[in-house]
C-alpha cells in the first residue's frame, strides 16, 4: 500500500505541478485548431528537458507567433516514468489565441495518459469563458466571469519577461485551463546570475513566481528565453537542443525518491490508527493557517507564530481529530439528497449521470434500507473491485473501465456511484498516515452525507476513516491547487492519541 500512496500521489503532483509549469513557460506542440498563416511572425521557440530527482522524466517545447490580430502561444509536454513496473505516458498540448493585449480569445487543451484523453476548450464570450470539457462519458459546459485584468496564465509570464527590470514585481489574476482554476500569480525580478548554458557563459536575470505561496525560480536569457527552472516539489526543466529534448527513455524513478518527496515524518510514530478515536497534532509551517479546512471531524485551534529555521516565521495550529460514524439513525436516501442537494451533481471528473454508472449503482446499493448501507456497499465494492496499481485516470468512468487504480481513481469512482445513488458526497485530499513507512503521505478519499458528514476511505477498505485522515482541501480538481500550501512545508507532531 506504500507504493500506491506515495506513487499515485507523486503522478496527481507531477500532473499539477507539469500543469502549471506548462502554464507559466508557454507548454507544447501545435493542435490544428487554427489557422497557421494567421501567425506569420516567429516570437519565441524553446525546448527543455524536465527531471525530477536527477532522472529526465519528460520534456517540454513552447511557441509563441504573431499575427495582424494578436498572438498564439502553443506547446507541448510529454512525461514518461516507470514506477514498481508501472509505465505512466502523459502529454498535455495546448493552442491558445490571444488579442495584441494579450487578452485571451480561446484556447484548446488536450491532456492523455496512455489511452485516455480529456480536452478542455475555452472561448470568451463578453467577459465570460465558456469552457467545454470533453472525454469519456461525453461532454460538459460550465461558464466563468473573468474580469479585464484576467490574464491567460501563459501570458502573463510572456508579458512579463519582455521588459525585465532589476526589483519588477508584477501580481495577476491568472486563468490555468489545465486545472479550470483561477489564481492569483505574483512575479518579481531577484536578480542576476550566470549560468553556463552548451559550454558558454550566460548573464541570466533571475525570475521567482509563485502561485499559492509556493515559489519557483526561473533563470532567463536577456530575450526572455527559459535557461532554467527550479521547482520545490524536485522538478527541474533546463534548456535543451530540439535532438535532446526528444531523446526519452521510461525514467526508473526509484521509490525512494518518491518517499522522500512526499513522506512527511512524525515526531513519534501513531500506533493503532483504526482503533484510536481522537488524534491531537501541531500541524507547524503553514503560511496561512485561515486556509486549513474545519468541519465536525476535525478541528483547529489558535494558531502560533513559530521559527521553523528554514523559512523564518511560518504559523503552527493545533489540531483535533476525531473518528466521526454515521448517527444512530442515519437518513433515508431521499431524506440525504434533500438535505445536500449541490453534492449531487455530476462532474467531468464525477459522471454521475452517466447510464453505466447510474446502472451499476442502482445494482451495487440493492436492498439498501438507508443512505449508510447504501454508502457501505458502494465504498466495499468499489474497494474490492478496483486493483490497488499506480494507474492514474482522469475521471470515474476511466476508473470503471480500466478497474485499477490509485486513490484518486477510488474517489472518483466511489463519488460518481454514490452520486448516482441518490447520496451527497464530496471528495477530500490531505494526508494519511501508513505505518509501513512510518509516516503521512498524500491520498484522496470521499466524504457523504448521511445525516451528517462523514469520510470515507475506499482505497485503504475503510468505512469511517481512521483519524489520521487529515483534510487538506475539498472540492472538485480545481481545489487541488490549494494542496501546493502544504506540500514540502508542513512538519507534524504529535501530542496525543486516544
Amino acid at each position: 500500500m506504500l507504493g500506491l500512496t506515495a506513487q499515485g500521489k507523486l503522478v496527481m503532483l507531477v500532473r499539477l505541478l507539469v500543469n502549471l509549469t506548462v502554464a507559466c513557460w508557454l507548454a507544447a506542440a501545435p493542435i490544428p485548431a487554427f489557422a497557421a498563416d494567421e501567425y506569420p511572425e516567429l516570437v519565441s521557440e524553446e525546448w527543455l528537458n524536465v527531471s525530477f530527482a536527477g532522472h529526465k522524466i519528460g520534456f517540454m517545447y513552447a511557441k509563441v507567433e504573431k499575427g495582424a490580430q494578436g498572438y498564439r502561444f502553443t506547446g507541448r509536454a510529454v512525461m514518461r516514468m516507470k514506477l514498481m513496473e508501472q509505465l505512466q505516458d502523459m502529454s498535455f498540448t495546448s493552442e491558445a489565441r490571444l488579442d495584441a493585449n494579450l487578452i485571451m480569445k480561446d484556447f484548446v487543451y488536450l491532456q492523455s495518459i496512455r489511452d485516455q484523453r480529456q480536452r478542455v476548450a475555452g472561448v470568451m464570450e463578453g467577459d465570460m469563458l465558456k469552457l467545454t470539457v470533453t472525454g469519456a462519458g461525453g461532454e460538459s459546459v460550465k461558464r466563468y466571469r473573468l474580469d479585464e485584468k484576467t490574464r491567460f496564465a501563459d501570458a502573463a509570464l510572456f508579458e512579463f519577461s519582455r521588459s525585465m527590470a532589476p526589483g519588477k514585481k508584477l501580481s495577476v489574476p491568472v486563468f490555468i485551463p489545465s486545472l479550470r482554476a483561477m489564481e492569483t500569480m505574483t512575479i518579481e525580478v531577484a536578480g542576476r546570475k550566470t549560468l553556463e548554458v552548451s559550454g558558454a557563459k550566460v548573464e541570466a536575470w533571475v525570475v521567482e513566481y509563485a502561485m499559492q505561496g509556493i515559489k519557483s525560480v526561473a533563470y532567463l536569457a536577456p530575450d526572455g528565453r527559459t535557461l532554467r527552472e527550479e521547482s520545490p516539489m524536485g522538478l527541474v526543466t533546463e534548456a535543451v537542443s530540439r535532438e535532446e529534448a526528444l531523446k526519452l527513455e521510461a525514467a526508473d524513478v526509484p521509490v525512494t525518491s518518491i518517499i522522500t518527496f512526499s513522506l512527511i515524518t512524525p515526531n513519534r510514530p501513531v500506533e493503532r490508527q483504526e482503533a484510536l478515536a481522537t488524534l491531537s497534532l501541531a500541524l507547524k509551517g503553514l503560511n496561512d493557517p485561515r486556509a486549513f479546512p474545519v468541519d465536525e471531524r476535525q478541528s483547529a485551534g489558535e494558531a502560533q507564530r513559530v521559527n521553523d529555521g528554514k523559512r523564518g516565521r511560518v504559523f503552527s495550529i493545533p489540531v483535533t481529530l476525531r473518528k466521526v460514524g454515521p448517527p444512530a439513525k442515519p437518513l433515508s436516501i431521499a431524506e440525504a439528497g434533500k438535505a445536500e442537494p449541490e453534492a449531487l451533481e455530476a462532474s467531468p471528473e464525477i459522471q454521475s449521470d452517466h447510464r453505466m454508472i447510474r446502472k451499476l449503482a442502482g445494482e451495487v446499493t440493492a436492498g439498501a434500507k438507508d443512505s449508510w448501507e447504501a454508502a457501505r456497499a458502494i465504498n466495499r465494492w468499489t474497494h474490492r473491485t478496483l486493483k490497488k496499481e499506480f494507474v492514474d485516470s482522469f475521471t470515474a468512468l476511466d476508473a470503471l473501465l480500466e478497474k485499477r487504480g490509485e486513490c484518486q481513481s477510488h474517489t472518483n469512482l466511489f463519488a460518481a456511484l454514490a452520486r448516482a445513488a441518490g447520496i451527497p458526497t464530496r471528495t477530500a485530499a490531505g494526508l494519511v498516515y501508513t505505518s509501513s513507512s512510518v509516516g503521512f503521505l498524500y491520498l484522496a478519499w470521499p466524504e457523504v452525507y448521511v445525516g451528517r458528514w462523514v469520510a470515507m476511505d475506499p482505497t485503504f477498505g475503510q468505512d469511517v476513516a481512521d483519524v489520521t485522515h487529515i483534510k487538506l482541501v475539498e472540492g472538485g480538481l480545481e481545489s487541488q491547487l490549494g494542496l501546493l500550501r502544504y506540500i514540502g512545508r508542513i512538519g507534524i507532531e504529535i501530542t496525543e492519541m486516544r
